[in-house]
C-alpha cells in the first residue's frame, strides 16, 4: 500500500509521443533519466480518448509499458484511467510487475553514511473508483494486492541487521491485501500542467488481516497543492505532503523522500520512516514557444511518529528546470537538476513533479 510516487513516473514512458484521438500508438523507446536508474529505455503503446468533446473534459488513457535501466531494473504495467462524461466519475486500474535494484540507506535511526545495494521484486494489483460528490469534491475507495520480497541483501549490512529487528522481522517477503478510503478536492484547469485551482488527496487506508496476508498497518496521507497565477503566464505551484504510518510496514513500503517528486536532488528512498512530511514550492514560466523554465524549493523530514520530528530532521533541496510542451494538452517534457545537503540529481522524464 503505497500513495508516494514511484522512482519511475508512468508519464515518462509517454514522452516519446503525445496523445492521440483514440488510436492506440507504439512507443518506440523513450529515454529517461534519474538517479535511481541512471539512462533507462521505455517502449510499450498507450490510447487517450476522452468521454465527451468539451474543453473541460479530462482525458482517459490506457497503456501497456516496459522499461529497463543501466542498472538491469525492469519494470511493466497495464494501466487505465477514465474519466465519465463531466468528469462525474473516475476508475483506474494498474497491474503491475518489477524488478527493481535500488539502494538503502537505513531509516532515520540508523541512517547508513553510505548506500547498500538490495533488490525488491514486486507484483501488484490496485483499483479504485471515485464518484463526484459535489462540484469539486469526489470521494471513493481503493483496494490494492501486492506480492513482493527483499533480494540479494548484504549479509550483515544495515538492512539484514534492521530485518533482525522486532519491527521488521520476516520482512524479507510480505502480502498484504488493503482498502483505502479517498476524498479528494480538484479544481484543477488542466490536468496535466494546471495554471490555477487546486488538489487536495486524503488517503486512509488498512493492510488487512485476510487469509494469506502476512503484515497489518494502517497507512494516512495527505497531499495538498495550489497552482497560483502571477500574470505573465508565470505560475506558482505549491505542495505540502505528509504521510503517517502505524504497524507492522514492510520496509519497502515506509514513506520516504527523495526522487523524481519529492525533494529533487536526493536519492529517492534516501530518507525513510515510519513519518514523512514534505513541501515545496516551483515557479513556472513560458520563455519561447513551446519552451519553460522552472525554478523550485523544498524541504522535508520523516521520523517514527509525527511528534518526534524535529528541526534537525529537516533537510532541504533546490533547482531549476526546464520544459518542453509535448502536445497541446500540455503533457511536458520535464529535465530538473536538483541540488539538496551533499547532494545532486539530474532528471529527464514527463510530466510535473506535482
Amino acid at each position: 500500500m503505497r500513495d508516494s510516487v514511484p522512482a519511475v513516473r508512468r508519464d515518462s514512458v509517454q514522452a516519446s509521443a503525445a496523445p492521440g484521438s483514440g488510436r492506440w500508438s507504439i512507443i518506440l523507446p523513450g529515454i529517461t533519466f534519474a538517479p535511481e536508474t541512471r539512462w533507462a529505455a521505455a517502449i510499450g503503446g498507450f490510447k487517450v480518448t476522452k468521454s465527451a468533446p468539451s474543453p473541460g473534459q479530462r482525458p482517459n488513457t490506457y497503456a501497456v509499458r516496459g522499461l529497463y535501466s543501466q542498472r538491469h531494473q525492469v519494470q511493466a504495467s497495464f494501466s487505465l484511467d477514465r474519466w465519465s462524461t463531466d468528469n462525474a466519475g473516475r476508475i483506474e486500474f494498474d497491474a503491475a510487475f518489477s524488478r527493481f535494484p535500488n539502494s538503502f540507506y537505513g531509516v532515520r535511526a540508523a541512517l547508513a553514511d553510505s548506500a547498500e545495494q538490495y533488490t525488491p521484486r514486486t507484483a501488484s494489483l490496485v483499483g479504485s473508483y471515485v464518484h463526484r460528490a459535489r462540484p469539486g469534491l469526489y470521494l471513493g475507495g481503493r483496494v490494492a494486492l501486492e506480492d513482493a520480497a527483499l533480494t540479494a541483501i548484504a549479509d550483515g549490512g544495515t538492512l539484514a541487521t534492521l530485518l533482525t529487528t522486532p519491527a521488521f522481522a520476516g520482512g524479507e517477503r510480505w502480502r498484504t491485501a488493503s482498502a483505502t478510503l479517498i476524498a479528494s478536492w480538484d479544481t484543477r484547469d488542466v490536468f496535466f500542467f494546471p495554471t490555477r485551482g487546486s488538489a487536495v488527496w486524503l488517503n486512509i487506508g488498512r493492510a488487512l488481516g485476510v487469509p494469506g496476508a502476512t503484515h497489518q498497518f494502517t497507512r494516512i496521507s495527505l497531499d495538498a497543492r495550489r497552482y497560483q497565477p502571477l500574470g505573465r503566464g508565470l505560475v506558482l505551484a505549491v505542495q505540502g505532503f505528509g504521510v503517517f504510518t502505524e504497524g507492522r510496514v514492510p520496509v519497502d513500503n515506509l514513506p520516504a523522500l527523495g526522487g523524481a517528486s519529492l525533494l529533487r536532488g536526493y536519492f529517492a528512498g534516501r530518507f525513510r520512516d515510519r513519518t514523512a512530511l514534505a513541501t515545496q514550492v516551483e515557479l513556472r514560466t513560458p520563455t519561447w514557444r513551446r519552451l519553460g523554465a522552472v525554478a523550485f524549493a523544498g524541504a522535508g523530514a520523516v521520523g517514527p511518529t509525527p511528534n518526534a520530528l524535529s528541526r534537525d530532521d529537516v533537510r532541504s533541496a533546490w533547482g531549476v528546470g526546464v520544459r518542453f510542451a509535448l502536445n497541446g494538452d500540455r503533457l511536458n517534457l520535464r529535465i530538473d537538476r536538483g541540488f539538496g545537503t551533499g547532494s545532486r540529481g539530474i532528471y529527464i522524464t514527463a510530466g510535473e513533479a506535482f
